[in-house]
């Protein structure tokens, strides 16, 4: 039926989540109850996230898991 598809929202959803979350995102991709469409715009979500990323450059810069940019000039590392 519908329900197993999903809605536009439900790909909306899954975008911003698999956009802003990443990687741990996959885990809900592999649970049944999670609409198909939900899914697609979590991996969609990752795939955007990647690109960017590889499109904006690193220039030494890692980004930590939930994609925040860490720096030697922000005080962290500072000695």
């Amino acid at each position: 039926g519908t329900s197993a598809v999903g809605t536009d929202r439900d790909f909306i959803w899954g975008f911003m989540l698999g956009f802003f979350v990443g990687f741990l995102m996959l885990v809900w991709v592999w649970m049944p109850t999670v609409p198909h469409k939900q899914k697609l715009g979590i991996l969609t979500g990752i795939s955007c996230q990647l690109a960017l990323g590889l499109i904006h450059g690193k220039d030494g810069n890692e980004d930590d898991a939930l994609g925040n940019g860490v720096t030697e000039d922000n005080g962290i590392f500072a000695n």
